[in-house]
């Protein structure tokens, strides 16, 4: 019962309470997942794929300690490990790391859960159909994943991409001016 009441304090402290959070959750894999923040000790990757190049990728990783990552991946995994190429690397501040956790929360698939999530009324199609994904990783954990699909064209899935986008441009780099976003 305490810990129920502890949960619920830190979600409402930390805003992961609010309508639009709220609203937007319910657009994820069957519309009833919980709510919950992402962790101070949780990183979070934000791989952004380029269905012209499908061999691809920015990887954009937010780091607990506020370091912000912007790496150009090349390869086709699995089959072969991606070779990265660091493109630059910024800080966020404490509170600027606190809104941006809140606002990944909304992708971020429940501790209880392996393997991935989509948007919901999504189905997942193997074989090089991602276009973005979010990858939430915890010490001593399995990595857990949010996908994007480019066969999926649901209302909710453009809703969540759109809030998405709008995280993205409030990072100290925007994915645009890395200029790996020429003819994505």
């Amino acid at each position: 019962m305490k810990i129920g009441i502890a949960i619920a304090a830190v979600l409402v402290l930390s805003g992961c309470g609010s309508r639009e959070s709220q609203s937007l959750r319910s657009l994820v894999d069957d519309g009833k997942l919980p709510l919950l923040p992402v962790a101070a000790d949780e990183t979070i990757a934000i791989g952004l794929n380029f269905p012209k190049r499908p061999t691809e990728s920015l990887i954009i990783t937010i780091q607990p300690d506020g370091t912000v990552t912007y790496d150009w991946g090349k390869g086709t995994p699995p089959e072969s490990q991606p070779t990265l190429q660091r493109l630059a690397v910024r800080h966020v501040s404490k509170a600027r790391l606190s809104e941006l956790r809140m606002a990944l929360s909304v992708f971020r698939p429940p501790d209880s859960m392996t393997g991935s999530i989509l948007p919901l009324g999504c189905k997942r199609h193997l074989h090089g159909n991602d276009s973005d994904a979010l990858v939430f990783a915890m010490p001593k954990q399995m990595p857990r994943f949010f996908h994007f699909q480019e066969a999926c064209k649901t209302e909710g899935s453009w809703k969540l991409q759109q809030h998405l986008n709008s995280v993205l441009d409030g990072l100290p780099l925007k994915p645009r001016d890395t200029g790996a976003l020429v003819n994505r």
